[in-house]
C-alpha cells in the first residue's frame, strides 16, 4: 500500500520554486543607499553630529584634540600591555593543556647548572614539553619564566614602546597642526623614560613575587610573578601619566624646549649682525673712512 504519492519535481519546476525563494528573499536595490566617503568626509561628519548635539566650533575643536592627544598618549603603553598580556595568555593555555592552570615551578642547582623543574603532564602541553630546562633555554625565557625571562619580558614591552611611540607622535605631529617639533621630541622621550620606569618595576615585582616563595621554601606558581609584573608595570604606568597630567611635566618641557630654541635663534641673529657689524667696520677702516690720511 503506497501512502504517499511523491511526484518528481521537472527541471522547470525547480527553477520556479528557486526563483520564487530568491524573490521573498531579494533585497530591492532601491531600498539600498551607497555612500563612498573620504577620510575629510568622515571628519565633517563627526563634526555635523557634534554641532547637532549643540557643540560649538571651538568646543569640537578643543574635543578633536583631546581625542587625538589622548589617543597618541595611550597607544604606546597600551601595545606594550597587548604585548606582555599575549605572552601570559598563551603561557596560561599551555599549561592549562598540560593539566593545570596553576603548575608551579622550582628553581634547583645541579652541580653548576641552574634548572627550572615544571611540574604538570608535559607531554600534554604545546611548547613547554620538557619537566626541566636550563634557566637560559630559549622556551622559557619567551615565556617569561625565571629571571631570565621576567627581563625579557620586560625587554618585550620596551622594545614594542621604542618601535610605536615615534610612529604615533609622528603620526600625532603630521596631522595636529599644533603640535610642533617640540612636543614629538618631548613626547618620545617621556615614553620612553616612562616605559623604561614601568619595565624596571616589571622584572623588580616579577622577581620579588617569586623570590618570597622560595624564601619559605614553597613552589612558584608559574603564571603568578608575570601576572604581578604586567600588573604594577600598567599601574607604574597610569600613575606616571597621572603625575604627568598632574603637573604638566610634558608641557614644562615643550615650553623650556621653544624657549630655548627662541633664544638659540635670537643669540645666533645677534651673532651674526656683530659680525656684520665688525667686518663693515674693518671695511671702513681700510678704506679711510675713520680719518686715515696720507
Amino acid at each position: 500500500m503506497t501512502l504517499f504519492n511523491i511526484e518528481p519535481i521537472s527541471r522547470g519546476g525547480r527553477q520556479r520554486v528557486r526563483a520564487a525563494h530568491l524573490r521573498r528573499n531579494r533585497i530591492d536595490v532601491h531600498d539600498c543607499e551607497v555612500h563612498l566617503m573620504t577620510l575629510n568626509d568622515l571628519a565633517e561628519l563627526w563634526r555635523n553630529r557634534q554641532r547637532q548635539n549643540g557643540l560649538t566650533d571651538e568646543e569640537i575643536d578643543a574635543h578633536e584634540r583631546a581625542l587625538m592627544s589622548g589617543a597618541a598618549g595611550h597607544a604606546p603603553s597600551a601595545a606594550a600591555v597587548v604585548n606582555d598580556s599575549s605572552k601570559l595568555s598563551r603561557l596560561a593555555l599551555d599549561l592549562r593543556r598540560g593539566g593545570s592552570l596553576f603548575s608551579t615551578y622550582r628553581i634547583v642547582q645541579r652541580g653548576s647548572t641552574t634548572l627550572i623543574a615544571l611540574r604538570g603532564h608535559a607531554g600534554l602541553r604545546h611548547h613547554l614539553t620538557a619537566t626541566t630546562y636550563g634557566i637560559m633555554n630559549p622556551k622559557v625565557i619567551s615565556m617569561g619564566i625565571g629571571p631570565m625571562g621576567h627581563q625579557a619580558m620586560a625587554r618585550g614591552g620596551l622594545v614594542v614602546t621604542v618601535v610605536v611611540s615615534p610612529l604615533i607622535r609622528t603620526f600625532e605631529w603630521v596631522f595636529n597642526d599644533e603640535v610642533t617639533w617640540h612636543h614629538l621630541l618631548v613626547h618620545v622621550t617621556m615614553d620612553m623614560a616612562k616605559a623604561v620606569a614601568a619595565a624596571g618595576a616589571m622584572v623588580a615585582a616579577s622577581m620579588a613575587t617569586a623570590a618570597s616563595f622560595a624564601a619559605f621554601g614553597l613552589a612558584t606558581p608559574v603564571v603568578l610573578p608575570v601576572a604581578v609584573g604586567i600588573f604594577v608595570a600598567i599601574a607604574v604606568g597610569i600613575g606616571l601619566n597621572r603625575l604627568d597630567a598632574r603637573f604638566e611635566i610634558t608641557q614644562a618641557l615643550v615650553n623650556a624646549l621653544a624657549e630655548a630654541e627662541r633664544r638659540l635663534h635670537k643669540t645666533s641673529k645677534q651673532v651674526h649682525l656683530s659680525v656684520r657689524k665688525g667686518s663693515l667696520d674693518a671695511m671702513n677702516i681700510l678704506s679711510g673712512s675713520y680719518g686715515f690720511h696720507r
